[in-house]
């Protein structure tokens, strides 16, 4: 959200291209800002950490912008992504799950990654992914 000075703008050349639009908010953004936009994205990232400080803390209170979110999206019966970022771990997850996640973005060290020993890999996973999967297998 607090990158693109013209986000409808931004988000009707996204969707022009024909690709999927998300928007991403960090934790001193309030989340009502997203409000105008629901009906238009695809997907929500809540930042759960303060970005550009590899390894810092969880928000935990950033779990009511993800309940804020999905409650918005499930009132008006749209289908939206919502992503976190940020301090997920076993312990986290619960929560965030509770509170209408579908997708988490994790980084790990993990020395297997085709990127070399002890760099990040990084994942999402999403609860509609075989759904995305049947409908690119029918465009095809």
């Amino acid at each position: 959200m607090e990158a693109a000075p013209d986000l409808p703008g931004c988000i009707e050349r996204i969707r022009g291209a024909g690709a999927r639009v998300g928007l991403a908010v960090s934790p001193d953004t309030e989340v009502e800002v997203l409000a105008p936009f629901l009906h238009v994205v695809n997907q929500v990232l809540i930042m759960t950490v303060q970005p550009g400080f590899a390894g810092a803390t969880f928000l935990p209170e950033m779990i009511g912008k993800v309940r804020w979110v999905r409650r918005r999206a499930v009132e008006a019966g749209l289908e939206i992504d919502v992503e976190v970022d940020g301090g997920i771990n076993p312990a986290t997850i619960p929560a965030l799950a509770a509170a209408g996640r579908t997708c988490s973005s994790v980084a790990r060290r993990d020395s297997s990654s085709r990127m070399g020993s002890g760099m990040p890999r990084h994942g999402c996973s999403s609860r509609r992914a075989p759904r995305r999967r049947q409908l690119a297998a029918s465009r095809e």
